[in-house]
């Protein structure tokens, strides 16, 4: 089986350096107050919640690792966390690592991908759960109405984390500061923002969904890939109107007829964008900039049921795919597999076409050899 060198290469920006870890504890929900320090390794002496958000403000070091058990956190004015320490990129991370208690004796085993009922539930509330540089935060399930969310700064990177932001406007479910990746993570806001990026982030395989806005983007030279925007009322995803270098590959719009939403809009100019093998369908407008950018650029995406304009101030390209249902098995229950309709018109549009090897358009991805046997390679998170 041959993987496309695409693939290959989103995934090499992906690759994680392990860092050096300072050192390790636990944290459990059912946890006496004065229980234990957390710092043996065994999961009996971790941390309450109370004593581990005081360890998180006032110790916790570049390196250090929490491994936090399946339990629900109910966070009040006294166990908020928002804490200034930081890891460094030496170092490393300052991590925040949930395991299902099933994996007491190895609680590096964490949470199997996509399956927060075993995850730690993070009820925040109204209260903070912010940090401050290089945080690496998986494996969580977070409910929130705290105006930022889940907030992390500078060089963090975030995976296999469910967040509802369920407040009102003006909020977000995750915020990011400057060369964070947020990838393999199940975000919704309803009246908000669901992620809201800065500079050079990295946002990638995640379902964003039911949300305002899915992920609003204030910086430039970002990179949005496999992403599935499911139904979010105003917009997919919008631009800052003189931000540039944002590339948007292989992502499922879907727009679920919503009687105004735009799956991409940007406001101005500004160009510098990319928009290549994405699926926008059931929207108003596919991409809508409110003037024609400059030395932006699309193709290879494919549009079905939008409205109004399937793009607007934007040149579709020449291998663009039109007026092709994309099939999915069921997008009202979150299944955007494409169906062989849109894959066998013209969807095979990176790799070796003749062989069966390519990437299809949208976010799920499975490679299919020669004759269409199969590969049995899936890309994503997703269970199909």
């Amino acid at each position: 089986m041959r993987i496309p060198k695409l693939i290959i290469l989103l995934i090499s920006i992906c690759l994680i350096v392990s860092p050096l870890y300072a050192a390790t504890y636990y944290v459990r929900d059912d946890a006496e107050d004065d229980a234990g320090d957390g710092s043996a390794n065994d999961v009996a002496n971790a941390f309450s919640l109370e004593a581990w958000e005081t360890h998180l403000e006032a110790t916790a070091a570049a390196g250090d690792i929490y491994y936090v058990r399946e339990g629900t956190y109910t966070l009040n004015a006294d166990t908020a966390i928002n804490t200034a320490r930081s890891g460094d990129d030496e170092t490393g991370w300052i991590s925040i690592i949930g395991f299902d208690d099933a994996n007491d004796a190895d609680p590096t085993a964490g949470v199997d991908l996509g399956d927060w009922s075993n995850a730690p539930l993070i009820a925040a509330s109204s209260n903070a759960f912010t940090f401050n540089d290089f945080m690496r935060i998986e494996n969580l399930d977070i409910t929130i109405t705290e105006n930022s969310g889940l907030h992390v700064d500078i060089g963090s990177f975030i995976r296999n984390v469910r967040i509802n932001q369920s407040n009102g406007a003006n909020r977000e479910g995750i915020s990011t500061d400057y060369r964070t990746t947020v990838m393999q993570c199940d975000v919704q806001a309803a009246n908000s923002r669901a992620i809201v990026a800065q500079y050079e982030g990295r946002y990638l395989w995640n379902y964003i969904h039911d949300s305002y806005i899915g992920l609003q983007i204030d910086h430039n030279s970002n990179v949005i890939a496999f992403n599935i925007f499911d139904t979010c009322s105003y917009q997919g995803a919008v631009i800052g109107g003189t931000r540039i270098n944002n590339l948007f590959l292989h992502n499922t719009f879907y727009g679920a007829n919503d009687a105004d939403a735009v799956a991409i809009y940007k406001d101005g100019t500004v160009g510098y964008d990319r928009i290549f093998g994405n699926i926008f369908q059931d929207w108003y407008d596919g991409v809508n900039q409110s003037t024609a950018p400059v030395t932006s650029n699309m193709d290879y995406n494919s549009y079905y049921s939008n409205s109004n304009s399937d793009v607007v101030n934007w040149t579709k390209g020449s291998n663009a795919q039109t007026n092709v249902d994309a099939g999915f098995d069921d997008a009202a229950g979150g299944d955007f597999d494409i169906g062989s309709n849109l894959d066998d018109d013209g969807a095979k549009i990176y790799g070796d076409s003749s062989s069966g090897t390519h990437l299809e358009i949208g976010a799920i991805q499975y490679e299919e050899t020669a004759g269409g046997g199969g590969g049995g390679y899936g890309l994503g998170w997703i269970n199909q």
